[in-house]
């Protein structure tokens, strides 16, 4: 979602700001074009695409423990197998 509105932003500051350039309200319009640059670079995200992530990276869960500190403790002195 976040990515879709960032992109209707993107389309409506550029078709605002050629409309206001065209009207000879340069510095507005100006304004829009650059609004519109921004929130394009934003939305298809350009950092993470300079940093070399083409694709966004597994989440990646930590091995739970199973068992607590006491019942190893109690377990050191077993014999296993």
């Amino acid at each position: 979602v976040y990515r879709l509105w960032t992109s209707v932003v993107a389309i409506a500051a550029c078709a605002s700001g050629l409309v206001l350039w065209q009207q000879g309200e340069h510095l507005m319009g100006g304004f829009g074009l650059a609004t519109s640059l921004l929130h394009a670079l934003w939305a298809i995200d350009v950092r993470a695409l300079v940093r070399g992530r083409w694709r966004r990276r597994p989440i990646m869960i930590p091995r739970l423990r199973h068992r607590t500190d006491a019942v190893e403790v109690r377990c050191d002195g077993v014999k296993h197998g």
